[in-house]
């Protein structure tokens, strides 16, 4: 072991997986960090703790499946490639494009995945607007999510919370839907899917770093909102759409094949676990802020309207997180 580790190539090797980690760690430090002082100062610690709680859970149970993935992956390529070794599979491995490759490769393992990305830009505009009122680094919760899990940076963002949209964040969350939209349309692994398999990550981001250098407009974060929710209801229903007619309509058929997808492999395991405990997450700070919402003068919601909105909360596991998500921030900001 400890020739390995003196041998110059793996070291070579090593390099980007010690550079994922060296954005992984400080990243997750700083959101924990920022999370539990938040929670030493909060006057009601059950909400804060709940989404500590989440996060963590979440987590566990996502890097289960990728470093599970991880051991399959290397033990494989070792078995039939054994005069390589360690160093063949780190020279010949590419981890990040792989795992994307098994979560988009069919239909149904896209059903599940695209949820996720889906809801992605609609959380990135509510950070974005977010990080303005409280001075947080956003950019620091979302690349945690990017490299750990969307259900880890979601619930330790909302620890910190709690409005505007520039023209920035409007191309750039266009930009990353139509990503998606052509994402099934790519050869996996070719020059193409690669691209827009990062370019999906670095629009994303953007708004967040150059946050500085944008004007923002009050006016048009509801109609970002709506325009998120419209687009993920359309890829929801036209996917759905799709599996049904794969198997006839017959809707406990379509059930039990993207059951089973989910145990497909530890990637698309770990994706969808990511994508359920995001919308857990995003359904119960739904309600709370429905429940416990004031007007600028105090005045409670109307009663029709919350009840309406906590009905469109509980549609959230058929809608899928990324449309109710961005309707309710629209209710939200308009009462």
């Amino acid at each position: 072991m400890s020739n390995l580790i003196s041998d110059p190539e793996f070291q070579q090797l090593s390099l980007p997986f010690l550079f994922y980690f060296s954005i992984l760690i400080p990243s997750a430090v700083v959101c924990f960090s920022s999370s539990l002082t938040r929670i030493a100062h909060a006057k009601s610690k059950l909400l804060p703790l709940f989404l500590l709680v989440a996060a963590v859970l979440s987590f566990s149970i996502t890097w289960f499946y990728i470093f599970k993935w991880f051991i399959r992956d290397a033990t494989e390529y070792m078995t039939e490639h054994a005069e390589e070794g360690i160093k063949g599979w780190m020279r010949n491995c590419d981890l990040f494009t792989g795992a994307y490759k098994l979560v988009t490769e069919d239909a149904e393992n896209w059903w599940w995945s695209v949820k996720l990305l889906n809801f992605v830009p609609s959380m990135v505009v509510f950070m974005f607007m977010a990080e303005f009122e409280l001075g947080l680094p956003a950019a620091v919760f979302l690349a945690l999510g990017m490299l750990g899990a969307i259900s880890l940076c979601w619930p330790l963002f909302l620890i910190q919370y709690i409005k505007e949209a520039s023209l920035l964040l409007w191309v750039c969350m266009v930009l990353s839907v139509l990503s998606n939209v052509v994402q099934p349309f790519l050869v996996a692994g070719s020059k193409g899917f690669d691209f827009n398999l990062k370019a999906i990550h670095v629009l994303l981001l953007a708004p967040l770093l150059l946050k500085s250098i944008v004007s923002r407009n009050a006016g048009s974060i509801n109609h970002l909102y709506a325009f998120l929710a419209g687009s993920s209801f359309v890829s929801f229903t036209t996917l759905t759409l799709q599996q049904l007619q794969l198997h006839a309509f017959d809707f406990q058929a379509t059930a039990a094949t993207l059951v089973n997808a989910f145990f497909s492999n530890e990637c698309q395991s770990s994706i969808t676990t990511d994508y359920i405990s995001s919308t857990v997450t995003s359904m119960v700070f739904m309600l709370y802020q429905i429940i416990f919402f004031k007007k600028g003068k105090g005045a409670e919601m109307k009663l029709g309207l919350k009840l309406g909105l906590i009905v469109l909360v509980f549609s959230t596991p058929i809608l899928s997180n990324g449309v109710v998500f961005p309707l309710v921030m629209i209710a939200l900001n308009t009462e």
